[in-house]
């Protein structure tokens, strides 16, 4: 709703207790057994929202006021009130007045109607009142029916294909299409405002003398377009004198195009392979040129290694040939502190003679494997530099010429084909548009159905198929919407022809794609949806593990994509194997001692 959302529900009435109920962003479901009021929530909101069917009776509940609080994230909040009053027999009557108060400079406070103040009247009534809601403050003309006539946009018109009551989800209509509130080509080209501001347009039924008087404004436009065909014809030739006038095999030079394309795409990848093999091998030389110089150093330590043990072993031969006397200091040596070590030398050194062995034959293989990698290196560098000599001297150019040529020609042969489709415009344009004048009597009627924009439609069946494959639909082979009944398909047969169980699943299925695909690309997007038992009638399934299934998908679907979106739903039940921790669960218990009873706190039967 253009970024606002239900933040709370009230009743209230005379020595009762108000009972209220919070909802959130995202998905909240009220669930619990019958008969604890959850329906009466939904009755609520519709009621609020300009309905007429009181949710309550004062005399039998004792409720007779309710408020609705709408947010959005920018800190406004509008409160919605309206009250249901009891005729003389004692029965509900819908009240006319509603009372807003808001903080936003959009919707003004203050007491609305919701009966229109009629065609002169300039008062804003609640149903307009609604509409700022999602961004329109204008009104708006749609067309109504067949006959092209319009009627001012209202939410009461579109609000039914977003809140699905219990009585409407099970439909085997379409649910874009409302019987008490206009035809389906108003219901259509309603969507079609929200999707893309479509279906503006007003027709009108013309008289005869119209359409005379359109066919003598007919001959005044035909003498106006010769003029500028003829200037237009004149302009063609001179552009054709510039182009290549020989006729050419297009085929070929397509198909020689096509092969030099080719041949400069697989140059272009060989390329780009070649360069992926520069990068790796420039790698592998940096990483072998770093070990090799490791290695380099690994051996000059063992070499120094060598020089210390035959450093030792020198002094250790000097301290044997003369024992007595220090060969360094001449100092006398005590007989107790000569000690030899030229075996513990010795076998040290065969040690790292070893070692040094095994290190230059890695350092040489090392080497090796350096060289060759340059060589490799060399032979990459010279290939791409070929290659590219390849693309740019030959391929691309050969490949430019041939597009030229080709654009070219495709350039006259269309200009040719416009100067013949003028010459035949030009001789035979009066005609044809009077003769176009003429059916217009007996045009078609206005098909909304056919209007509604392709691409729109497209999205939405695509979107359709994508939700129903994802919410576990038995037996999934393909689905859509059917563009005669703008409703959902499934694997080729029609929703009507579904049970209650199916067509509801499907209904609420749809109208969540609504919701998201207006909110995702629309204009004007409501952002909620409130569903009154979606799945409970899945229990009627023969295949009560396929109908678990489907109600678990469907759940965890709404869950996964409703974004910044708001879903209320009411169940009775819901399944166990749904994660919901991101959804707003109140639950009716229907029992005085444990949890909530119900949503009238003092209403324990209902």
């Amino acid at each position: 709703m253009g970024g606002y959302y239900i933040s709370e529900i009230t009743a209230s009435g005379r020595d009762v207790r108000t009972s209220a109920i919070q909802f959130r962003q995202g998905v909240n479901i009220v669930y619990g057994p019958s008969n604890t009021g959850k329906s009466m929530i939904v009755k609520i909101i519709d009621y609020l929202f300009g309905g007429d069917g009181c949710p309550a009776n004062p005399n039998k509940t004792g409720y007779s006021d309710f408020q609705m609080k709408l947010r959005d994230g920018c800190g406004h909040e509008v409160s919605v009130a309206r009250s249901v009053e009891c005729d003389d027999d004692g029965n509900e009557k819908a009240a006319s007045k509603v009372i807003v108060s808001s903080n936003s400079d959009v919707i003004p406070s203050g007491n609305y109607s919701v009966k229109s103040g009629g065609k002169k009247s300039k008062r804003i009534d609640f149903k307009n009142l609604l509409l700022r809601l999602i961004g329109i403050e204008d009104e708006v003309k749609i067309i109504s029916s067949q006959a092209g006539k319009s009627a001012a946009l209202s939410w009461r018109v579109f609000f039914h294909q977003f809140c699905l009551k219990e009585d409407h989800i099970f439909t085997e209509r379409t649910i874009i299409d409302n019987p008490g509130y206009g035809s389906i080509t108003l219901n259509l080209n309603t969507l079609a405002y929200l999707a893309y501001e479509g279906g503006l347009e007003e027709l009108q039924v013309e008289d005869k003398k119209i359409v005379l008087a359109k066919s003598e404004a007919v001959r005044s436009y035909i003498a106006q377009r010769r003029s500028p065909l003829s200037m237009r014809i004149k302009e063609i030739r001179s552009q054709l004198d510039a182009l290549p006038t020989e006729p050419i095999d297009e085929m070929a030079l397509a198909r020689e195009l096509a092969d030099v394309s080719e041949k400069l795409n697989a140059a272009k990848q060989e390329a780009r392979s070649i360069f992926t093999g520069i990068v790796q091998a420039q790698s592998r030389i940096s990483q072998l040129g770093s070990l090799e110089e490791r290695y380099s150093q690994l051996k000059s330590q063992y070499e120094s290694d060598m020089n210390r043990l035959d450093f030792i072993l020198d002094g250790d031969k000097r301290l044997g040939d003369n024992a007595e006397r220090c060969p360094f200091c001449d100092g006398e040596i005590p007989a107790e502190e000569c000690v030899s070590y030229e075996g513990a030398c010795k076998a040290e050194k065969v040690k790292v003679a070893a070692q040094l062995q095994d290190l230059e034959s890695v350092l040489s293989e090392t080497h090796h494997d350096f060289e060759a990698e340059l060589d490799r290196l060399a032979e990459l560098e010279r290939q791409r530099d070929d290659l590219m000599t390849q693309i740019e001297d030959v391929l691309k150019p050969d490949y430019d010429n041939l597009s030229e040529m080709l654009e070219a020609y495709k350039t006259a042969s269309s200009l040719q084909a416009e100067i013949k489709i003028l010459e035949s415009l030009d001789e035979e344009y009066g005609q044809d548009i009077y003769l176009e004048m003429q059916r217009e009597v007996d045009a078609p009627k206005y098909d909304a159905k056919k209007l509604f924009r392709d691409d729109v439609f497209d999205d939405l069946s695509g979107r359709v198929s994508s939700a129903v494959e994802r919410c576990g639909y038995p037996d999934f082979r393909f689905a859509g919407l059917n563009r005669t009944t703008f409703d959902v398909t499934v694997n080729g047969k029609d929703k009507q022809f579904e049970g209650k169980g199916y067509r509801g699943f499907l209904n609420s299925i749809f109208a969540f794609v609504l919701m998201k695909y207006l909110d995702e690309c629309g204009k004007h997007a409501p952002r909620m949806l409130i569903l009154d038992s979606p799945i409970l009638s899945l229990k009627e399934s023969k295949q009560e593990g396929v109908a678990e299934g489907m109600k678990s998908s469907m759940l965890s679907y709404m869950l996964d994509q409703c974004g910044n979106c708001q879903v209320i739903i009411v169940e009775n039940e819901i399944p166990d194997d749904v994660d919901f921790s991101a959804a707003n669960l109140i639950e009716f218990t229907k029992n005085e001692s444990i949890g909530r009873y119900g949503f009238l706190l003092d209403q324990l039967i209902l």
